[in-house]
């Protein structure tokens, strides 16, 4: 078989093309399915972002309030439980958004502060181990958020798989056509001596 003979055959020819044009149109659906992903995970990452830090916020501002002593005891009462509702609404939030099995870490102290709120004494305020929650609260939401960012960054690891795949499939397929029409060369030179 000579390379005229392999080219004039209609086989390779619509094989190189049906197996490019699977190529391509693979891969732009799996580039475009992963765009999508990426833009929720991005979504999701800021709506988490804006909820953790209104949850510090709300729970910070709370030391201020009682520390400086400025307001009086009906005051205190009554911004103790407006900051509670908003709280509350916070941290469900917060805990809906996350996996349950993965950031088991966080959803623990937001359950301590909560525990911390509902003990709270009014008479005898002791905010130690409120500012100790509250820290461990920014550090893992900065490792939440490292780690989601790191992955809208590199990409879902499914889309990494399916590009490594798709590149030594593209590579066996190149070397297989290479050595397809090498063969073939090689058989019409010795069949033209």
């Amino acid at each position: 078989m000579n390379l005229e003979t392999l080219l004039s055959t209609n086989i390779i020819v619509p094989i190189a093309v049906a197996f490019v044009g699977f190529l391509i149109a693979v891969t732009t659906a799996v580039i475009a399915k992963e765009h999508k992903v990426s833009e929720f995970r991005q979504a999701w990452i800021d709506a988490l972002r804006e909820d953790l830090s209104k949850f510090y916020a709300v729970n910070y501002e709370l030391i201020p309030i009682y520390t400086k002593g400025m307001l009086s005891a009906a005051e205190i009462t009554k911004t103790f439980n407006e900051n509670n509702l908003i709280f509350d609404e916070l941290s469900a939030r917060i805990i809906l958004r996350l996996n349950w099995d993965e950031h088991k870490e966080i959803i623990n102290v937001i359950d301590s502060i909560y525990d911390f709120r509902i003990n709270f004494k009014f008479d005898s305020p002791d905010f130690k181990p409120l500012n100790m929650h509250l820290s461990n609260f920014l550090t893992q939401s900065k490792n939440i958020l490292s780690t989601e960012w790191k992955v809208v960054k590199k990409g879902e690891s499914l889309f990494l798989k399916f590009k490594y795949v798709s590149k030594i499939l593209a590579s066996t397929f190149l070397i297989a056509m290479y050595v397809l029409f090498t063969i073939a060369l090689l058989q019409s030179s010795i069949f033209q001596w």
